[in-house]
């Protein structure tokens, strides 16, 4: 009779072992899952096509009292802007405008009434009263060159000939009216001439 090799398991030992083998693979078979699924998820990466930023000083701009984007309109014009920050920790609220040009155009801190603050927010220019084109809600359009008087039109083209006007508005005082005009020429101060021809000052 042929003995059996004792290295060779047994017909029932070889089934006890494989029931062990597969018990073992079935509980551990959860474990190896997740196991694989936190190291895909750890290498996944996602694009978006979408980049812009949700808030921009355009919308920012877009926000402001109008009497405060009048300044930044009268005072830089078409100037890019880099950012707008209000700042409303004191007492008051100031709006901190910065530009993309920074060396020409320093910041501008406007008040809520649109007067022209210092860094320390001081009233570096107070908004005139009675002012037609600037101020208020029942403003009308912003004035050009073609709205003014003809003496102060002569008056214009004898101190700034042929200088492109960036602004002008119109400032009451009783029985008399004052034009100040703003040029694009950041160089050039700005000129205040009363509605007779006469320039009472520049700024």
């Amino acid at each position: 009779m042929h003995k059996q090799n004792w290295m060779q398991p047994n017909k029932p030992e070889l089934k006890r072992r494989n029931l062990v083998n597969a018990f073992t693979l079935l509980a551990l078979s959860p474990w190896l899952f997740c196991a694989c699924i936190h190291h895909y998820s750890k290498h996944v990466t996602y694009s978006s096509p979408y980049h812009e930023p949700l808030i921009t000083p355009g919308t920012k701009f877009a926000a402001l009292p109008p009497v405060v984007q009048q300044t930044i309109r009268v005072e830089a014009g078409t100037q890019e802007i880099a950012d707008i920050i209000k700042d409303a920790r004191r007492d008051r609220v100031v709006y901190h405008v910065y530009f993309s040009d920074s060396q020409v155009y320093p910041p501008l801190f406007i008040g809520m009434d649109g007067s022209i603050l210092n860094p320390d927010l001081t009233v570096a220019m107070a908004v005139p009263r009675n002012v037609i084109g600037v101020l208020g809600s029942d403003t009308q359009a912003p004035l050009s060159p073609a709205d003014l008087p003809e003496p102060v039109s002569r008056a214009l083209r004898a101190r700034a000939p042929g200088m492109d006007v960036q602004a002008v508005s119109k400032e009451n005082y009783g029985t008399q009216a004052a034009y100040i005009i703003t040029f694009k020429n950041r160089r050039l101060p700005s000129l205040r001439i009363m509605d007779d021809g006469t320039v009472s000052d520049e700024k």
